[in-house]
């Protein structure tokens, strides 16, 4: 058993791995790279000895900083005044990973934000001009516009305002979603998280009549306004015949997070963990429940990416403190107004790139304890996770043969499909 029911987590995002045949000691390691080391000789370990898990050993990656600026020499270059210590310019270490204790290792690949869009679609003769109006319920719902409205937010679209030609007995519905198009990008609120394009297929010929993210202008307001022109040109046009015709609206997610730069980063700022939520459905106007909705809604949900570079470098930097490595925030000279006067590094980002995602490598292992005052002979858990920008096929290799050794039978858990370890013992 363990004191604590979770791991302690060392972090580490190195940009290349070490070749496991160039026998490099820990001391020659470039800066953010990656190697698991040989306990007695801190030399970059083989599959082969990894693969027979008789070896202890040490996962390392060269320190960032040490050519930071302020950093003395390897001499001089200690912490707590010991000279036997190590600075800033020593490599980063996990704790002993003994083969016989480790109890999973695991991968989460690269996870994708995915942009939230409601796709409205209809036929010709969906909207008769004697008929009952369709009205259309839009809720938008997601972090972005909590923060923004304090609650969740909806729209109520209607079809009013366009006239039947003489003759005609249904609307147009490309005018009709054009109506509805008015309606978003007039609205001060919804206009700011969301963009619409607006198509009309006429005799299986499809036109888009606008885009309001590709329409002439310098700044969102003057696309919006071009586009709303563009839809009130087609909307008010002579009508033409509407049997066989179709409409369709598609409303996408456009919201942007606010963030800062790296040469201000602080781990207080806010970052987005919940996206935003586009949700559609048509109304009921008449009260009949037999009556069927003849507006089609295809609904793709929002999704934030699992593996984001924000996350990835707090974790970084909660580990390295500590480690006693300086992090420079929330002091009156710090990074903020540097970011204002646009002058000072970009430091801070330890080499991870906040915008992107990585690929997440975990292995969880156990450090036994032996003699506890407490009587019981408890494991300290330690998760170690190493966030690789791509896929890896030698480093995937090597780790395969520390599962190898573990007695896992060469495994890598893909975790995006499965959660099971599938390992017995404590």
């Amino acid at each position: 058993m363990a004191y604590f029911n979770h791991a302690f987590q060392q972090t580490f995002a190195p940009a290349t791995i070490a070749a496991t045949a160039s026998r490099t000691n820990s001391a020659d390691l470039p800066a953010l790279q990656g190697a698991f080391l040989v306990e007695q000789t801190y030399d970059v370990a083989t599959d082969a000895e990894l693969g027979a898990g008789r070896t202890n050993v040490i996962f390392a990656m060269g320190s960032p900083l040490g050519s930071a600026t302020g950093v003395p020499g390897a001499a001089n270059d200690i912490l707590g005044g010991n000279r036997f210590h190590g600075g800033y310019a020593e490599s980063w270490k996990s704790k002993l990973i003994n083969p016989n204790y480790v109890r999973f290792v695991g991968k989460q690949p690269l996870v994708s934000a995915v942009t939230s869009k409601v796709t409205l679609d209809a036929t010709g003769l969906c909207f008769p001009c004697a008929g009952p109006e369709r009205t259309v319920r839009l809720d938008f719902k997601g972090e972005p516009v909590l923060r923004t409205l304090n609650r969740n937010g909806y729209k109520i679209l209607g079809g009013d305002g366009i006239c039947c030609a003489t003759g005609e007995a249904f609307i147009d519905p490309a005018q009709v979603f054009g109506n509805y198009a008015i309606q978003i990008l007039s609205d001060p609120i919804l206009s700011q998280f969301v963009d619409i394009k607006l198509t009309s297929t006429i005799a299986t010929v499809a036109t888009v009549v606008t885009d309001s993210t590709t329409t002439t202008g310098n700044t969102r307001w003057e696309k919006q306004q071009a586009a709303i022109a563009a839809i009130r040109a087609f909307a008010w046009a002579t009508a033409a015949v509407v049997v066989g015709h179709e409409g369709e609206l598609v409303i996408t997610d456009t919201s942007a997070e606010t963030v800062f730069g790296n040469c201000s980063f602080d781990t207080r700022d806010h970052y987005e963990s919940e996206p935003f939520q586009i949700h559609a459905s048509e109304l009921d106007e008449d009260g009949d429940p037999c009556t069927g909705n003849c507006i089609t809604v295809v609904r793709v949900e929002g999704k934030e990416a699992e593996t984001k570079g924000e996350l990835v470098l707090r974790d970084v930097m909660m580990y390295q403190r500590y480690m006693q490595h300086p992090t420079n925030q929330g002091n009156l000279d710090s990074t903020r107004i540097r970011e204002v006067e646009m002058v000072g590094p970009a430091d801070g980002n330890l080499g991870i790139t906040r915008a992107n995602n990585y690929v997440m490598y975990y292995i969880l292992h156990t450090v036994p304890r032996f003699n506890n005052p407490t009587g019981t002979f408890d494991n300290d858990q330690y998760l170690i996770k190493i966030a690789m920008p791509s896929v890896n096929a030698a480093w995937e290799t090597t780790l395969g043969a520390l599962s190898t050794g573990a007695g896992l039978g060469g495994t890598i858990t893909d975790m995006s499909t499965s959660f099971l370890p599938g390992y017995t013992g404590n």
